[in-house]
């Protein structure tokens, strides 16, 4: 059991190198393929105690910035979103994993999104993927497919390093994945929405609005009573620069 959580706790760890700031968003199917690779060789009990590593090895750090909060906050969180990966890993079918395990993922992050007060979708296998060229899968199906999508690479991943009939199913994933990745960079972003011919210049088409969102930020870890108000201004304004003009709402 040691093992296996250990194992668990590998893949995890994968799985947070994909957040801020580390953006190592090619660890994510990475950290799948490791769970990919042990799970089918588990009965229930091991798949449970591989997801608990797992969930352990991706929310201890993942969401350690709680503690800034509330320490025991912290745990409780951590051990509820830990216990969900665990159920859905035990969960995901012993022979059909290629299908199962992604599925798993879908399955705890729509739960992680909506359970408990509303969701905690922060340090989601999504969010991992921001920086890299999976994101667009978001166009197509939210960021539940893009979930997905990192599932399927990460079984693909795993397939290769299999014997017996890797190389197809290596071959499916990993094709799935990219064709759905090249179809969300053709598919249109909604950026003029609405935009009719004939329009009069300057007239706000009807049917939708072009909308900008723009965050600052600042140097990372420091509280907002530590920050400069005039810095954090300038930071809000340099990065408005970008937006382009005409744009009917900035947030």
């Amino acid at each position: 059991m040691g093992r296996l959580l250990a194992l668990g706790a590998v893949a995890g760890l994968l799985l947070t190198a994909t957040l801020p700031p580390f953006d190592l968003w090619w660890l994510g199917p990475v950290g799948v393929a490791v769970l990919a690779v042990v799970l089918p060789s588990l009965g229930w009990r091991g798949r449970l105690v591989a997801g608990l590593g797992a969930g352990l090895g991706w929310f201890v750090p993942g969401l350690w910035w709680v503690t800034q909060f509330h320490v025991v906050g912290w745990v409780a969180i951590v051990a509820m979103e830990a216990g969900l990966l665990a159920l859905g890993m035990a969960a995901v079918p012993r022979r059909w994993v290629p299908l199962g395990l992604p599925a798993g993922f879908v399955l705890v992050e729509a739960v992680r999104g909506r359970w408990p007060f509303g969701g905690l979708p922060l340090a989601g296998l999504d969010l991992g993927q921001v920086a890299g060229p999976l994101l667009p899968v978001a166009r197509l199906g939210g960021h539940l497919l893009l979930v997905a999508a990192v599932g399927l690479a990460g079984v693909g991943l795993a397939a290769l390093v299999r014997r017996r009939a890797g190389a197809v199913t290596a071959g499916v994933c990993l094709g799935v994945t990219v064709v759905m990745a090249g179809v969300g960079t053709v598919a249109p972003d909604g950026e003029r929405a609405g935009e009719r011919a004939g329009e009069r210049p300057g007239e706000r088409a009807a049917a939708g609005l072009s909308v900008a969102a723009v965050q600052g930020g600042g140097p990372r870890g420091v509280r907002a009573v530590e920050s400069d108000e005039r810095e954090v201004l300038e930071r809000h304004l340099e990065a408005s620069a970008g937006v382009r003009a005409g744009t009917d709402l900035v947030l």
